[in-house]
């Protein structure tokens, strides 16, 4: 659930309220309750390319249960605008497949002949928290700072976002960059590795943030100084630092700008990436919090609407 939630709250600017109630027109979240529990949530922001599923882990909703209340939900969708403007699916593989399940029906039920493609974009959604990190602090003895950015550090940090955005298909413009990591820095959101001349050694971009939860949406760290521990120190000491955990190793306000939070979330699409979140705390494989017997983790993807030529 804390992924269409805090991607809200990013689309707003954090300009959102408890009861998280859209006051634009670009941003759109569809809610389903089952009596007082909130069992779904559909979110989608201007600029976002995909409309975003989630649902909180309890009440955890059975198949039957997911199947009944996904068909009310996909119809009062259609009725606030245009059927197709919903092109676009991220969420859990199993969220996503009861929505196609009810949406696919409802276009033909209106002429639309579509099918859901096949993923473009599968990634593996987990946490930690406090009780799942690792007890060392690897800062302590590295040669680099990790401190917030600062306006002053928009140039040299959207060189090294332009160099990340490879991994997306397509490199971002000098401009788009820097709008990018400004618009990060202007809200506290992106930290990096400074060495002691001052060069960025690697970035971390925040967000998606939650009463309850962060996301670490971005981490990129300069070939020429990879497999040296500086990705292990960056995410453990962000992760520390977000989860109130003393020692971290960060530099910065006291207290996060945006709060404690119980879990650092984030998405992982690749199995040596994963390997050094799992050192870092994240429960992915057979791990389990403790006092849990819940699988922490799950599959994402990223799925879109094909309409059919008649």
């Amino acid at each position: 659930m804390s992924y269409p939630l805090g991607l809200l709250a990013d689309g707003f600017g954090e300009k959102i309220d408890a009861r998280w109630e859209s006051n634009e027109a670009s941003e759109k979240l569809f809610v389903a309750y089952r009596g007082d529990d909130l069992v779904l949530a559909l979110a989608c922001v201007d600029g976002e390319p995909s409309w975003s599923l989630g649902a909180p882990s309890s009440p955890e909703l059975t198949t039957e249960d997911l199947a009944a209340v996904m068909s009310p939900f996909v119809a009062l969708i259609a009725t606030t605008g245009d059927p197709l403007s919903c092109g676009s699916l991220w969420g859990s593989r199993v969220l996503a497949s009861a929505f196609f399940d009810a949406w696919l029906p409802l276009l033909a039920s209106r002429g639309i002949k579509a099918h859901a493609a096949p993923p473009v974009f599968r990634a593996k959604n987990s946490y930690a928290t406090r009780k799942t990190l690792p007890t060392s602090t690897p800062t302590r003895h590295m040669p680099f700072a990790i401190v917030p950015a600062m306006q002053a550090d928009t140039d040299a940090l959207a060189d090294l976002l332009r160099e990340f955005s490879v991994v997306w298909g397509a490199q971002l413009s000098v401009d788009d960059a820097r709008a990018r990591m400004g618009a990060h820095i202007a809200c506290g959101e992106a930290w990096f590795c400074r060495a002691p001349d001052g060069a960025a050694l690697a970035f971390c971009v925040v967000g998606r943030a939650t009463p309850r939860t962060i996301a670490i949406k971005n981490m990129y760290v300069v070939p020429d100084h990879r497999r040296k521990g500086v990705a292990s120190a960056l995410v453990l000491g962000m992760c520390r630092y977000f989860l109130g955990v003393s020692d971290h190793g960060v530099e910065g306000p006291l207290v996060p700008l945006k709060g404690v939070k119980a879990q650092v979330c984030l998405n992982v699409a690749e199995d040596h990436v994963e390997e050094l979140y799992t050192k870092c705390g994240f429960l992915f494989g057979d791990a389990r919090e403790p006092g849990s017997d819940r699988q922490p983790w799950f599959l994402v993807v990223g799925q879109e609407v094909v309409v059919e030529q008649s």
